[in-house]
Order: C-alpha cells, then sequence, then structure tokens
C-alpha cells in the first residue's frame, strides 16, 4: 500500500533524526 509506505518511510525519517540529529 502506497500510503503505508509513505508513513513508514517518515517513521524511518523520524527515528534518523532522533539517532543521528537533524541533517543540513
Amino acid at each position: 500500500d502506497f500510503e503505508a509506505a509513505i508513513e513508514e518511510g517518515a517513521t524511518i525519517v523520524r527515528l534518523g533524526t532522533v539517532l543521528f540529529g537533524p541533517r543540513g
């Protein structure tokens, strides 16, 4: 499901921000 994939991707991005800090 495309929407589920988007939500999962957003979750991964949020977890990455928590673990590695904001990018940029």
